[in-house]
């Protein structure tokens, strides 16, 4: 998993933020975490996956196309996330190009 050095959060302290990254970073679970990566199948803008989920065996033979962009606590946190990021690509003016907004 490559985690974008700018990471978005929503709900997280500074100090949280750090742990949970190290916590990626370790593949432990975190309770209540969802990461917003770039699209895995180049299908779509953003998605949404539970950090639970990513540690199954089909998502860590993955490891080097997973990208996040963001994280949040909760589903809700995800989703608000999301729709902020989208916002600022659209005012961006990159066309909806995630890769070239995120330069990853």
């Amino acid at each position: 998993m490559i985690i974008r050095e700018s990471l978005y959060t929503y709900g997280y302290s500074e100090k949280k933020r750090n742990k949970v990254i190290k916590k990626i970073n370790r593949q432990a679970k975190v309770k209540d975490l969802h990461v917003i990566v770039l699209p895995l199948f180049d299908d779509g803008l953003l998605e949404i996956y539970p950090f639970d989920q990513l540690l199954q065996p089909f998502y860590k033979e993955m490891t080097d196309n997973i990208k996040i962009v963001g994280i949040a606590k909760g589903k809700d946190g995800a989703t608000a996330l999301v729709q902020d990021i989208i916002q600022q690509i659209y005012d961006s003016g990159c066309d909806f190009d995630v890769n070239k907004f995120f330069e990853m």
